[in-house]
């Protein structure tokens, strides 16, 4: 596991170096601790929040009661950061959290918190024994980090998780109700100061009234009576001194500190305000930063620097210095020689660096003020490739350290960020990010070289995020994208991959299915030899969509089944990378008729890509596929809600296209519903645009399709053919197997509705052989009750010429969806007519008597009879001629 990114003693309480004095706050906790939910400690700093914390866990270690500790710093306000910390410290623990793990080395980026908070609840809920999540120094942790992530281990139901913090104010948690129900112990200064007892143990040489006085004093505050010891120990006659002490025990441990120093021999003083500004030391930082091999191991063995120099691990490898003696000694830094931090700053983040630890460094590097040092390091990770190897987290970490307004002076850190925040769906940002960061190196109008380290950044996030913001395609695109890859070394893998995963969305922005299946192959290829888990789940989703539109439905769904499996392996069951996977595989079941797979994968995912990383493509076939869905189950009001859902989406992140097809859905919807003035309205398809401007095919189908829709409405197949005629030659020229599929589909339906009904259910036969072989036939049901007769026909065309009986029974299986989905909302529960009911219906409506149906439908008279009788009940009807007007008005037979 790789945490290299976590300082030393984030996941375990201080070890201390000297036995810590029992206090009645620690008998108290001790005893009761279990007995509440929560455990609160709250005091400002100096007050031994972190000590009482440490000594009862280890009670609690003693009995065998597993604990997970997290130390916060100022720099852990993200709920992302909380939660990688939390979890960790969970495994640490000893409990098994599955995908999380990989997760957490994510930094959760990416991935909704709630939902990654609620599977990590879900596995601590597995645990029997008492488990007490100790959460140190929590009012470092935001408002939202502390609602996100802590709130939930409150929740009821989870009898055995307990939740105890400590930190100098209150945490925004909802304690209230815990409080009234009497399941929250409160810990505050009052309870936590030194008591007579106390002060007798740690200060056996004073008489009662001079502890007394010294209390007084100092209020019990535990530091300043701890400063006062070492004050005291070095020369104990200054016990004449306390009556001078003033009322303010700030200015008492502030004396107090500032004398204890000066009984320090002076390299020991000068290592500790050296040091002191940074979080967390160890020997071989500390001899970077003073240049002394022996000045931290001359720091521990000064004995009365035990209480305020504690160990950070087990193995007292990390060390911090107590909060009120770090402060101290960093302001009395700052007021002596405020360069010496700075370089103090920047030794440290040169040692992290020489440590393969470059959040560190960077933070050091920030903190020391040098943000050309920080950016460098930044640059260093890699950037943009850090992403594709699935360090969006990370990067993210870094990038917080310097400060927003500073980016433009650092384009390729600016760079970096704009595909971050592209990633995100903030395409605004990124865009106003990127050309700022261009706008600083362009020359003559041009950007650098390729070769160069900024004009390869800027050359291959210019392509990302066009793809994000799906900027127009120009038709030789992809041609051209080649021409450039031809000029990126041979060992540049890394650019090399992402350039043909750019290759990927040019081919499906163009339309070009087979050019977009060649390059996702070779971009998977690509991604494989570089080892990069994320990229060969990205390119994976692109080859499926390719292979989808290609006409190879089984294909493409096991592949998103692939990609949704690998996913869920290497980033997690809540990563944005099953999002993904979960709303392409939708996509690939609503095609084959599964829309109860299809509502369910869309409910459960769509909303996180929405938020997060999503691209056009990916939102339209999305979108389709929900409203084909609910429309499967006559759920209009569901289906209006997917076309809503669309155009925030459209909108919000500025694509167009996206808004384009979702309005010709909207029509389609307004032609099923028969509000064809409203749908008239709507109607803006262009035709011929696809031969000058592809990059609108998508746009153009969807259009086009509800254009002929809406003539096949209007009683005018002619006009419709003429529409589908131009669709057509738009899918031969993309190689749209799919989209070719479902026009001439629409054109067998007008050529029976004008009365070509022969050769339209020969063409409509044949299109069904390489439909069903790939189990992709809901297309037969997409236009509703348009294309009921020639359904109707068609099945009875294969009936009189003894043709397939698959297709047959795909043509009626068809027809009872339809019956199904046509049925009105007012009809009766049992309204929905079985496939043989519907059949025997389609004959009713040619005259037929009883035998003939009969005879055509394979069935005897008394069967013919059961069914009618069925018919009539569920439509409500008692005679042949009532059971046709119904069945028409309900949309059931045209």
């Amino acid at each position: 596991m790789h945490r290299h990114w976590l300082l030393h003693g984030r996941l375990s309480p201080p070890s201390f170096r000297v036995a810590l004095l029992e206090r009645a706050a620690l008998t108290r906790l001790v005893a009761n601790g279990l007995a509440h939910k929560a455990v609160l400690v709250s005091a400002p700093a100096g007050y031994g929040k972190t000590a009482l914390l440490s000594q009862w866990r280890a009670a609690l270690q003693t009995h065998a009661i597993p604990t997970a500790w997290v130390a916060l710093t100022p720099d852990d306000s993200d709920p992302a950061q909380v939660l990688t910390y939390l979890t960790m410290s969970v495994i640490a623990a000893g409990v098994a959290v599955g995908p999380l793990e990989n997760l957490a080395e994510q930094w959760f980026a990416d991935t909704p918190i709630p939902a990654a908070v609620a599977s990590l609840v879900g596995y601590l809920a597995q645990e029997t024994r008492p488990f007490v999540v100790f959460i140190d120094d929590v009012h470092n942790a935001s408002r939202v980090a502390a609602e996100q992530v802590l709130e939930p281990l409150l929740q009821a139901g989870l009898p055995h998780l307990h939740l105890a913090v400590a930190g100098r104010t209150r945490p925004p948690l909802a304690l209230a109700a815990l409080r009234a129900r009497g399941e929250l112990l409160e810990f505050e200064a009052e309870a936590l100061r030194f008591d007579d007892a106390t002060l007798a143990t740690l200060l056996p040489d004073l008489t009662a009234p001079q502890r007394s006085l010294l209390a007084a004093r100092t209020e019990g505050w535990p530091v300043a009576l701890q400063l006062a010891r070492l004050w005291l120990t070095a020369k104990p006659d200054r016990v004449a001194l306390i009556e001078g002490f003033s009322g303010r025990t700030a200015e008492v441990a502030e004396y107090l500190t500032e004398q204890v120093l000066a009984d320090l021999p002076a390299d020991i003083s000068e290592t500790l305000e050296t040091t002191s500004a940074l979080e967390a030391l160890s020997a071989g930082l500390v001899e970077a930063v003073t240049g002394r091999t022996d000045a931290w191991a001359a720091v521990l063995a000064i004995p009365e620097l035990a209480h305020l120099v504690v160990p950070l691990d087990e193995s007292r490898v990390w060390y911090r210095l107590h909060p009120l003696l770090a402060d101290y000694l960093r302001d009395r830094l700052r007021r002596r020689a405020p360069s010496l931090e700075a370089r103090s700053q920047a030794r440290a983040s040169l040692w992290f660096e020489c440590k393969s630890m470059p959040l560190e460094a960077v933070r050091h590097a920030a903190a020391g003020g040098d943000f050309a040092r920080a950016a460098s390091l930044i640059e260093q990770t890699g950037g943009w490739e850090l992403v594709i190897f699935g360090g969006a987290g990370l990067m993210r970490a870094l990038l917080a350290e310097i400060p927003t307004d500073r980016l433009v002076e650092f384009p390729r850190v600016e760079v970096f960020r704009a595909l971050l925040d592209a990633k995100t769906g903030a395409l605004g940002a990124a865009r106003a990010r990127f050309d700022e960061a261009a706008a600083t190196v362009l020359k003559e109008g041009q950007l650098p070289a390729f070769s160069t380290p900024i004009g390869r950044d800027l050359r291959v996030v210019q392509h990302l995020l066009g793809r994000y913001q799906d900027y127009a395609i120009d038709p030789g695109a992809l041609d051209e994208l080649y021409a450039e890859l031809d000029q990126v070394a041979a060992t540049d893998g890394v650019a090399r991959a992402a350039l043909l995963n750019t290759a990927c969305l040019l081919g499906l922005g163009l339309g070009e299915m087979q050019a977009a299946h060649e390059a996702c192959a070779r971009a998977v290829r690509e991604m494989r030899g570089l080892g990069s888990l994320l990229g060969i789940n990205y390119c994976t989703l692109h080859l499926g969509v390719a292979s989808l539109h290609l006409g190879h439905r089984r294909e493409a769904e096991a592949m998103f089944r692939e990609a949704a499996d690998l996913a869920e392996e290497n980033f997690g069951a809540d990563s944005a990378l099953r999002a993904l996977a979960d709303v392409h595989l939708a996509v690939a079941l609503v095609t084959r008729g599964d829309n109860e797979g299809t509502s369910a994968l869309l409910e459960r995912s769509l909303a996180q890509v929405e938020a997060s990383d999503g691209w056009l493509d990916v939102y339209a076939e999305a979108y389709a596929a929900g409203i084909a869905a609910a429309l499967s189950v006559s759920n209009l009001g569901r289906a209006e809600e997917y076309v809503r859902r669309a155009l925030a989406t459209a909108e919000r992140r500025g694509l167009k296209r996206l808004e384009g097809v979702v309005r010709a859905l909207q029509t389609r919807l307004y032609i099923r519903t028969g509000r064809l003035d409203e749908a008239r309205a709507r109607h803006a398809w262009r035709p011929g645009i696809w031969r000058t401007v592809p990059f609108e095919w998508r746009v153009h189908q969807a259009q086009g399709i509800a254009a002929a829709e809406l003539e096949l409405a209007s009683g005018q197949p002619g006009a419709a053919r003429s529409i589908l005629a131009d669709l057509s030659a738009a899918a031969s020229a993309g190689n749209r197997v799919r989209d070719a599929r479902q026009v001439a589909y629409l054109d067998a339906a007008a050529r029976c509705a004008a009365g070509e009904r022969e050769p339209a259910a020969e063409a409509l036969v044949a299109l069904l052989e390489p439909a069903v072989r790939e189990d992709d036939t809901a297309f037969l049901v997409d236009s509703g009750p348009l294309v009921v007769p020639l359904l109707q026909y068609a099945r009875q065309w294969t009936r009189d010429r003894l043709a397939s009986s698959l297709a047959r029974q795909t043509l009626g299986h068809a027809l009872a969806r339809l019956s199904a989905v046509g049925a009105s909302p007012s009809a009766s529960s049992g309204a929905r007519l079985s496939e043989r009911e519907t059949e025997v219906l389609s004959e009713l409506v040619q005259g037929s008597p009883n035998k003939v149906i009969a005879r055509a439908l394979q069935m005897t008279e008394n069967t013919v009879k059961f069914h009618l009788k069925n018919v009539f009940h569920k439509l409500g009807v008692k005679h042949r001629t009532e059971a046709i007007r119904v069945a028409r008005e309900q949309g059931l037979i045209r």
